[in-house]
């Protein structure tokens, strides 16, 4: 009578963790296959990866035409005070030749 009743409760016992190992691996596989069909990166990923990257070349072509503008302001900048400093010369020439000129006579 007990060999029959512990040979049942083996049984059961088996039967109940064999159903939940059964259950596991059908946990645990649906995961694996979920997580291998996502694959490496996700297209959401991907596409907030390429935005940031358009992005930050259309902000350097911004500063970079942005510069040419400052330099190209500077350039007539300093074109404008080297014709200044010329003028300034000259006339300060011009006065000198006639101060010369007065003085020699």
């Amino acid at each position: 009578q007990k060999a029959v009743e512990l040979q049942r409760e083996v049984s059961d016992a088996t039967s109940e963790l064999l159903a939940r190992n059964a259950a596991l691996l059908k946990e645990g596989s649906g995961k694996v296959a979920e997580e291998v069909e996502r694959g490496v990166v996700d297209v959401a990923t991907l596409q907030k990866v390429n935005d940031d990257l358009i992005a930050t070349l259309e902000e350097t072509l911004r500063i970079q035409e942005a510069g040419h503008s400052k330099r190209l302001e500077a350039e007539q900048q300093l074109a404008k005070i080297q014709s200044e400093l010329r003028q300034k010369l000259i006339s300060l020439r011009g006065v000198s030749a006639a101060e010369e000129e007065s003085a020699g006579r």
